[in-house]
């Protein structure tokens, strides 16, 4: 999954890409999810990406709350929709 965001703070250029500096998680209904990739979006100004795998055993829903944790702050809610 890759997750679009503003506002998760400073970053550090590593070899190909800048990483943000606090560490960021993925709150997807209730569990929380390691991210393999959390910087700023390759061409664009100010765009964060986060990239994750979805555990295969994580149930769908319409309707799933997720929210990005960065260094103790959580982020607003959003409703997703998971297959």
């Amino acid at each position: 999954m890759v997750i679009f965001a503003t506002g998760l703070g400073a970053v550090t250029q590593g070899r190909q890409f800048s990483e943000t500096n606090a560490p960021v998680t993925v709150v997807l209904n209730g569990t929380e999810l390691p991210v393999q990739f959390s910087g700023l979006t390759p061409g664009y100004f100010g765009l964060y990406q986060v990239n994750l795998t979805v555990p295969s055993g994580m149930a769908p829903g319409l309707s799933l709350p997720l929210t990005l944790k960065v260094g103790g702050q959580q982020s607003n809610t959003v409703q997703i929709a998971l297959q």
